[in-house]
């Protein structure tokens, strides 16, 4: 089948002017092609070159075949119809008109160039050098092979990867076994095997490889068949796309969520995930303990409405939503009071922010919960340990200073509720009264 593909083409045609009459005296070139006319056709008068101009493209001809006007040298483009097909040509041409020695003629050159189709050979010669052009210029590992897995053509890439000194020519004529380490041989032919058995309609795996630096590398290697007219396989090509990269990424990626993941999951601070209506979309390990589930699937299924499960006052879930949407981030929030599933109260320490993911048109809100209880007995112990303490020493100051017993019963019973924050019965005047 022959393709057509563009090329250019010239011709140039000369005319004598005399008395106002135009003889064209010489035609070289492919004038034929341009104007589905011969050569004879114009010389003889046969055909009359200014009627093969385009109609919009009169005004050019009449400057160009006026008899009053010369021409040192100028550039025109205009349209020719062919005669034979009604095919039409855009002209770039170069004309010229001068008077000849020292006579009354004028002549007149007109230069044609012209773009029109060639046939098969040209387009092959085209297709060569495009392909060459790719070959050696490509970023991606390109390969032709035989039914013999010998090497029938090859992107200069691979001169990086094989045992070729300069030129992705030196592979030509050889297989993988002679250009690669057996190991790397063996992985390729073993993707190749799938190609010439008809397995796949295209063979495809992410392979390693080596380059002459010592550098380890992944590609992405596919392999198509190459059939003749009878649908015979009878080579493949393959294109394998550098991806060491990318693979580096995702490991990192990957290596980075482990990460991630691991702290999610042994933290022993509470992580969750719930909705505005407080069902609980995810949590970790230590947030289900922390509420008295045995684990995390537990806790999901089972929290249903946070605030109205686990908030001793479930009002003040709300006020703390409020403040997570109107802040950007994270918010320290309160210490709260929460009750576990077997309501035992707990205080907890709670952090959160509110996410509004519109790629997945999705709003959460995202928590840290810490689990206080301990520490909050513990400075209730030590506060009231504090005020008995002041309390003893306003009691010891009474006793040197107070001269009389009753004086004395009731500056204790004052410093006891001032400071030791003691609630008192005093049950007479003269009876000592009692603490309780």
């Amino acid at each position: 089948m022959n393709y057509p593909v563009s090329k250019v083409f010239h011709a140039k045609l000369t005319f004598e002017i005399n008395d106002g009459m135009f003889q064209c005296v010489a035609v070289v070139g492919d004038i034929q092609m341009l104007l589905g006319c011969t050569a004879n056709d114009l010389i003889q008068q046969r055909k009359n070159f200014k009627t093969f101009f385009h109609p919009d493209d009169q005004d050019v001809a009449d400057e160009i075949f006026a008899t009053n006007l010369l021409i040192p040298g100028k550039a025109f483009t205009f349209r020719l119809i062919a005669a034979d097909d009604d095919k039409i040509h855009i002209v770039k041409s170069v004309v010229e008109k001068f008077k000849k020695d020292q006579s009354a003629v004028i002549q007149l050159e007109i230069s044609l160039s012209f773009s029109s189709t060639s046939p098969a050979d040209l387009v092959n010669q085209s297709l060569l050098m495009n392909f060459v052009s790719m070959l050696e210029n490509t970023d991606d590992y390109i390969y032709f092979k035989d039914r013999y897995h010998v090497f029938t053509g090859a992107s200069q890439t691979l001169v990086n990867i094989t045992s070729a000194d300069t030129h992705w020519s030196e592979l030509i004529g050889k297989t993988d076994y002679e250009v690669f380490t057996r190991e790397y041989a063996d992985i390729y032919f073993r993707l190749e095997k799938q190609v010439f058995n008809g397995e796949v309609l295209v063979a495809q795996e992410i392979q390693p490889y080596l380059n002459k630096s010592g550098q380890f590398g992944w590609v992405d290697n596919r392999k198509y068949p190459i059939k003749n007219d009878s649908s015979e396989i009878i080579g493949l090509f393959g294109i394998a796309r550098d991806i060491t990269r990318l693979m580096e990424t995702e490991a990192a990626l990957k290596h980075s969520e482990l990460q991630y993941r691991n702290i999610y999951e042994n933290a022993p601070v509470g992580f969750f995930h719930s909705n505005h209506q407080g069902k609980l979309l995810d949590c970790n390990p230590a947030f289900a303990l922390m509420l008295g589930y045995e684990s995390v699937d537990v806790a999901v299924t089972s929290i249903t409405n946070l605030g109205q499960q686990h908030y001793i006052q479930p009002e003040q879930r709300v006020s703390l939503l409020k403040r997570m949407k109107d802040a950007d981030g994270w918010v320290v929030l309160d210490v709260v009071d929460w009750q576990r599933k077997n309501k035992q109260t707990i205080h907890v320490e709670l952090f959160g922010r509110y996410v509004a993911d519109s790629a997945n048109d999705s709003h959460f809100f995202e928590g840290a919960a810490r689990d206080i209880t301990s520490r909050v007995i513990a400075e209730r112990k030590l506060m009231r340990s504090k005020h008995l303490y002041a309390a003893l020493s306003k009691c010891n100051e009474a006793i040197i200073r107070c001269q009389h017993e009753q004086e004395l019963f009731e500056t204790i019973c004052k410093y006891a509720v001032e400071y030791g924050e003691l609630k008192m019965a005093e049950k007479s005047r003269t009876h000592r009264g009692c603490f309780s």
